[in-house]
């Protein structure tokens, strides 16, 4: 069993995942899809299937990185204060999860650790780490099609359907995919591009596939005036013999539209109109960009602990007037800071420390209500990672081991142990 220290360098160290994205996949993916039809008339359909660009070929990728993903993904899965806390094992309860080949710089799960988790635990850790490489490659893939864009966001589609209310957990006829892909449009200025992503994790390959080739049809659950929207599915296959990403893309036309503060005013509010349970949702695009630039805004603050903004951004979440957690600022390279929360943790003799929070501009723009503050902020020019891990160090003391994780869309993550 590796020490803390030995974790926590293990999360700073990045090694490689195998993705596959390749001719024979989307076959097999589209054969399963129409073998889904035929169980049940009633799934939506993804029409066309092709390979993820960037997807097929080692793709590097640190822990950390994929646990600050997983963290943003599931931040808003509950409001109260108490569960609220809870949430952030998250991220710690993996430390020690991971392991890096020195030699082949593949990244692979613990043989030790493993041999200790029983079976259901074991679909928990799969379904999760799901959540984190899924992010992490959709991010790949818009910068691979895109390169040089900015902020890309994953937003959770259950509170964008729900509006911060959600419903019992029964979800048996659920078909909606797990999030939406939120980045500045290529082609124009001032809009956003909205893409899907469904995210799936297993142990086998045979088990990822098939997965693909319901999540496909997850992906056209969600329409935009009666279009589908282009999006990308991925299993994670995690295993102490190493990961691999199994990713496929149902490729349709753009969906972009401007978000103003008067939409998301507008829609800041509205009571749901669906359960969860439709087989296909349809939105019209301002409705569905303001929903979800509301979920995506509301979800930073809530990571940052900035209570007060999350709720000025969804309404319906926290109705019981929850005030901010305790913020505190840290000092990032050139002059640059961040406001967030630190959760400090005695293990034995050592100390661990959590930070997390979003850059001092963005958390300006979260706090105002008004969606073009946020995104002119994340569209400065913000520093690299390794840049802000080297700042951010400097307030743990050298000698303690540290690993930080940044997002494009300004936030940040970092562990420590010392």
């Amino acid at each position: 069993m590796p020490t803390l220290r030995q974790a926590i360098d293990t999360m700073n160290d990045p090694g490689i995942v195998r993705a596959q994205s390749d001719v024979a996949l989307v076959q097999k993916v589209a054969e399963l899809q129409k073998e889904y039809l035929l169980t049940d008339p009633r799934l939506p359909v993804k029409a066309a299937l092709s390979r993820a660009d960037g997807l097929d070929g080692p793709l590097d990728a640190k822990p950390v990185e994929v646990m600050l993903e997983l963290a943003l993904g599931t931040t808003l899965n509950v409001s109260d204060a108490a569960a609220s806390f809870g949430r952030r094992w998250s991220t710690l309860k993996y430390l020690g999860l991971f392991e890096n080949d020195p030699q082949a710089r593949t990244l692979n799960l613990s043989p030790s650790v493993l041999a200790e988790v029983g079976a259901n635990q074991r679909r928990v850790i799969s379904e999760e780490l799901g959540i984190g490489f899924a992010a992490h490659a959709a991010k790949h893939w818009c910068r691979t099609r895109y390169p040089g864009v900015g902020a890309i966001s994953v937003i959770d589609v259950d509170r964008t359907l729900l509006n911060g209310s959600m419903p019992k957990l029964q979800r048996n006829g659920k078909r909606q995919p797990d999030y939406l892909l939120a980045f500045d449009d290529p082609t124009a200025p001032g809009r956003r591009r909205l893409e899907l992503l469904e995210s799936k994790g297993t142990v086998s390959s045979a088990t990822a596939k098939s997965q693909l080739g319901r999540a496909v049809t997850q992906l056209a659950g969600l329409t935009v005036n009666g279009r589908t929207l282009t999006g990308l599915a991925v299993s994670t296959i995690s295993t102490e013999s190493g990961i691999t990403l199994m990713a496929v893309d149902p490729e349709e036309d753009p969906v972009s539209w401007a978000p103003t503060k008067h939409d998301t005013d507008h829609w800041r509010g509205d009571e749901p109109k669906w359960s969860g349970e439709e087989p296909v949702v349809d939105f019209a695009p301002e409705e569905l960009v303001a929903k979800a630039t509301n979920v995506d805004y509301a979800t930073l603050a809530e990571f940052a602990g900035m209570s007060s903004a999350t709720t000025r951004w969804l309404t319906r979440f926290g109705t019981q007037g929850r005030s901010d957690l305790v913020t505190e600022t840290r000092a990032g390279p050139g002059g640059t800071s961040y406001i967030g929360q630190e959760f400090v943790f005695q293990v034995g003799s050592e100390i661990v420390r959590m930070f997390q929070g979003v850059e001092a501009d963005v958390a300006d723009g979260l706090r105002s209500g008004d969606p073009k503050a946020v995104m002119q902020a994340q569209r400065n020019g913000r520093p690299s990672s390794e840049d802000v891990a080297d700042a951010l160090k400097s307030g743990v003391g050298r000698d303690a081991a540290s690993a930080v994780a940044t997002t494009s869309e300004g936030a940040v993550l970092q562990l420590s142990v010392g």
